[in-house]
């Protein structure tokens, strides 16, 4: 086993969240191979990609795309990187951008889009923010939201223009117990929010 590998299998072996994958499947694939366009988006070669509906269930994987033949993710590649239960982001397209699956099923490999779970609605008390690094962030210290859940804040209000210029970031940055959300500029006005996690 490579260095290279070991440090890789070391961070993701077992690991609840894989790696995010840039898109997902909309229907089974002919053939892995080459620079396809997914999801609307054309890949590049080193892209993730969840291959989740093949016709050949063995075929389902996480795969790193290629001009070539696409080859299964190095995290993905022995038995014990398979874990139930783990979950995978989608960062792009149009039908899976910002959505989550889990495993369900090992042999053959089975992903399902993962349903949110409803948080709760919170209101952000526009004097909370905090100047940190050149960036507004609101500390929710108290959302209790494990380290490696993967988080959606949703404005309850979109026609807040202070969110949009803002840009309430949906993917957030997160640590045991807190969620940490980041705007350009301070927000004059109270915003409320709904937070989901998958």
């Amino acid at each position: 086993m490579s260095a290279t590998r070991q440090r890789n299998y070391a961070s993701q072996k077992g690991s609840p969240t894989k790696i995010p994958c840039r898109v997902a499947t909309t229907a089974n694939v002919a053939s892995l191979s080459g620079l396809l366009t997914i999801d609307t988006i054309t890949v590049s070669s080193g892209d993730r990609v969840l291959v989740w509906q093949q016709g050949t269930p063995a075929e389902n994987n996480i795969y790193l795309a290629a001009s070539g033949a696409w080859t299964v993710a190095i995290d993905m590649s022995l038995a014990d990187d398979l874990v139930l239960g783990m979950k995978v982001y989608i960062y792009d397209g149009v039908v899976y951008k910002d959505k989550s699956f889990h495993l369900t099923a090992i042999s053959p490999v089975t992903f399902k889009q993962s349903t949110p779970i409803q948080v709760g609605s919170l209101t952000l008390t526009s004097g909370d923010w905090d100047l940190v690094s050149g960036l507004y962030e609101y500390d929710l210290s108290d959302a209790n939201i494990l380290s490696n859940s993967i988080v959606d804040v949703i404005p309850d209000n979109a026609d807040i223009a202070i969110v949009q210029a803002a840009e309430v970031l949906p993917k957030t940055v997160s640590s045991a117990g807190s969620v940490k959300l980041y705007a350009t500029n301070a927000p004059t006005d109270d915003i409320g929010i709904t937070i989901n996690i998958f």
